[in-house]
Order: structure tokens, then sequence, then C-alpha cells
């Protein structure tokens, strides 16, 4: 919704010749307190004790340890040892070296150089020039300004020249 402005008509004549003024009446319009229900107490729900549910201790499962589940020991398994799987180390996949793929050598795919296409040269069109367009200049779509598609120098140089209005 657009908002409007009434505008006093003895002003009107000064406001056409200081359109900065203008802008800085109405900027103070919006940030003085002729909206009360905003700036003041006028509205008590919001800013006083009226609303006891929000203010107080009145809703006592939120403010107060009637709600044993959520601020007392009585969950187990939340607060104490009960729950052996996430303090303990009775899951030794997780807290020890019994699982070898993960803690040691024995995968020689992700930690030995048994993979060449990985981590040695083997693979030319990864790791070396074989592959021209990837890696060397024979690709002139990429590399050079043989493509207007995406330089367009000229359109760029005659607008720079274009006169100033």
């Amino acid at each position: 919704m657009k908002e409007t402005w009434l505008v006093p008509q003895t002003d009107l004549l000064e406001w056409k010749v200081k359109p900065r003024q203008l802008r800085i009446n109405m900027i103070e319009a919006r940030l003085s307190n002729t909206n009360p229900a905003r700036l003041s107490n006028t509205n008590p729900a919001r800013l006083s004790n009226t609303n006891p549910a929000r203010l107080s201790n009145t809703n006592p499962a939120r403010q107060s340890n009637t709600n044993p589940a959520r601020l007392s020991n009585t969950n187990p398994a939340r607060l104490s040892n009960t729950n052996p799987a996430r303090l303990s180390n009775t899951n030794p996949a997780r807290l020890s070296n019994t699982n070898p793929a993960r803690l040691s050598n024995t995968n020689p795919a992700r930690l030995s150089n048994t993979n060449p296409a990985r981590l040695s040269n083997t693979n030319p069109g990864r790791l070396s020039n074989t592959n021209p367009g990837r890696l060397s200049n024979t690709s002139p779509a990429r590399l050079s300004n043989t493509n207007p598609a995406k330089n367009r120098n000229n359109l760029r140089c005659s607008v720079r020249t274009l006169p100033l209005l």
C-alpha cells in the first residue's frame, strides 16, 4: 500500500523551492513521537506487566521446576551414563582401532600410491598437456579474443567514446 502525505497548503511553495528540506521534514515526521502507540507506553500489552503469561511466573511449565524432564535428572538417557553407546568405550567401532578401514593403512586405494589414476601421472587427461583443450592455447574460443560473443571489445570502445550529455 502506498503511503500518502498530507501537505499543508502554506508550505507548498517553500517545499518546491527547497526539495532537500522537504525530504528532511518527511523523515522527521516518521521518526518523531507522533505515533504514540509505537513510541510510548499507551500500548500496555507490549510494554507493561499486564500480560502475565509472558512477564511473570504464572506459567509454571516455562519458568519453574514443575517440568522434571527438562530441569532435573529424571531423564537418565540425557544426563547420566546409562547410555553406554554415547558416553563410554563400549562402542569399539567409534573409539578404538578395531575398524582398520578407517584408522590404518589396510585400504590401499585411499592411503597409498596403488591407485595410479589419482596419485601419479599415468592419467594424461588430468595431469599432463596431452589434453590440449584444457591445458594449452589450442582452444581459441576459451583463451583468446576470437570468440566475439564473449569479448565485445569493439562495442565497449564505441560506448566509451560517446560524449557525455
